[in-house]
């Protein structure tokens, strides 16, 4: 039997994954009351105390921070890490934004760095750049989709070869006025020294996989999309200021098709006038959580909460990802195999697919008809369907034409019948790996992603759109 969702991982790294039950308390919830005094749950309380005595002690210096010196400002909670005892990895397994002081990174060598000693170091370096617009999204080389995206890509992942100097103020020796720059590089890929620059680290390096530190350098005005990262982030800035604003998993940020190549990233540029037309779902009265970095401040930003970061002063920042355990889920049930062969007829790989996924819905204890229903509309309607004419997303009208004809033509209920015994042997092995995502919106979140990579390689990417469109009109159950 052919494995057709050994596709690899869906989902951001940097820009992706529920709480490890052994290390993350789950149950830990901050709340305010009128006093605006901070203070842990009682079950979140019955957890930290039923730990061995070393863990007790620990414990108890991260609860008497919360409690004693923590500050809410707009639900961003402020500490002072220097605290006896602070730990770093239980700040951020609480998974709520939090902003430091007096954080290890105060120890280090890189705390002096600025654009000219930065220069004399790197020499000239490979910067993005935009000519006319600050605001940077990502673009992955080769996504499924890219062959498909309309518009013009050229200015994207082009680089320039300019010096540090250059780079905070935008201004090489031929480049123009409106002229954006900004550079990022895996500190391990530079010469050893900037690694030891930025020790001690391993307080914030918490797996022995999936880990990487960063070098980010870019002027005013700077700004990324909206987007969520697969990761633990420890964000350091160095020089300069940043304001992040911050939208938890639950937000409905419209997010690009996970074959796209801006996937992970919202597709609403302006969230303060957000188009209610095209992006209906989203409420227009969201207000996201501002939050401004200065030099020596530490943002310990969780997994999958979404983020838009705009630089109001020439900035150097250094930040620390770990993957987050859900990552290595999703890897492992992106390899289990599914009971579908791709040599078979389209029409039958159709009707297995969208059995499966009802089933698989079902078994999350989801509406299948709504689940893809609002990965549609959300990820895929604003690209094509909003406006045909002027799309950033060509749909191929045979396909649109194939998949309306197999969706007439084929009696679901006795094909459904006779292959439900396959699709349930094939989703013993996956649903009680979704099934340990607690977190009912990063759930939703990674089962599109899977849904999307499924019709992707059963049913061939000229037809993703119109599947999941014929699913939504004609309905799984």
């Amino acid at each position: 039997m052919e494995s057709c969702c050994a596709v690899g991982r869906c989902g951001p790294r940097r820009p992706g994954w529920p709480d490890r039950p052994d290390q993350v308390l789950t149950s830990v919830t901050l709340r305010l009351e009128n006093n605006s005094r901070m203070y842990l749950s009682t079950t979140a309380t019955r957890k930290l105390f039923a730990w061995s005595l070393n863990g007790i002690l620990l414990s108890f210096a991260v609860y008497y921070a919360f409690y004693k010196l923590g500050s809410q400002t707009k639900d961003v909670i402020r500490l002072d890490a220097s605290v006896a005892g602070f730990s770093y990895r239980k700040v951020a397994e609480l998974r709520r934004p939090t902003l430091l002081t007096s954080t290890i990174a105060d120890k280090w060598k890189a705390s002096t760095w600025t654009a000219q000693n930065l220069h004399e170091h790197l020499g000239n370096v490979s910067a993005y750049r935009q000519l006319g617009d600050p605001v940077f999204i990502t673009f992955h080389d080769n996504k499924p989709l890219e062959p498909f995206v309309k518009g013009k890509w050229s200015d994207f992942n082009r680089k320039v070869n300019v010096s540090v100097p250059s780079v905070f103020s935008g201004k090489g020796e031929k480049e123009r006025k409106d002229t954006y720059l900004y550079f990022s590089q895996n500190i391990g890929q530079l010469k050893p020294q900037f690694l030891s620059d930025v020790q001690p680290i391993k307080d914030l390096v918490l797996n022995d996989y999936g880990v990487q530190i960063n070098l980010w350098i870019g002027r005013q005005g700077i700004t990324t999309y909206t987007h969520y990262d697969a990761t633990y982030n420890f964000f350091v800035q160095i020089e300069g200021e940043k304001r992040f604003t911050l939208f938890p998993p639950s937000t409905e940020m419209y997010l690009y098709p996970c074959l796209h190549p801006h996937y992970g990233h919202s597709q609403i540029r302006n969230l303060t006038d957000i188009d209610k037309t095209k992006f209906p779902k989203s409420s227009s009265d969201v207000k996201g959580i501002d939050v401004v970095l200065r030099s020596g401040d530490m943002l310990v930003l969780p997994p999958f909460w979404y983020h838009r970061v705009e630089t109001l002063k020439s900035s150097v920042s250094v930040n620390v990802w770990n993957d987050a355990p859900e990552y290595l889920l999703m890897d492992e049930i992106y390899r289990k195999p599914i009971p579908l062969e791709l040599d078979w007829e389209l029409s039958k790989r159709a009707l297995m697919t969208r059995l499966y996924i009802h089933m698989l819905a079902q078994r999350l204890e989801l509406v299948s008809d709504e689940l893809v229903e609002n990965l549609f509309l959300t990820r895929y309607y604003p690209l094509h369907g909003f406006n045909p004419k002027d799309a950033d997303l060509a749909v191929s009208s045979l396909a649109r034409e194939e998949m309306s004809d197999i969706c007439s033509s084929v009696n679901w209920n006795e094909h459904a019948q006779k292959f439900s015994g396959a699709a349930d042997r094939g989703l013993r092995e996956i649903i009680p790996l979704f099934s340990k995502i607690a977190d009912t919106s990063i759930r939703i979140l990674l089962l599109g992603n899977y849904i999307e990579h499924l019709a992707n390689t059963c049913i061939g990417t000229e037809r993703v759109y119109s599947f999941l469109e014929q699913c939504q009109r004609t309905g799984l159950s």
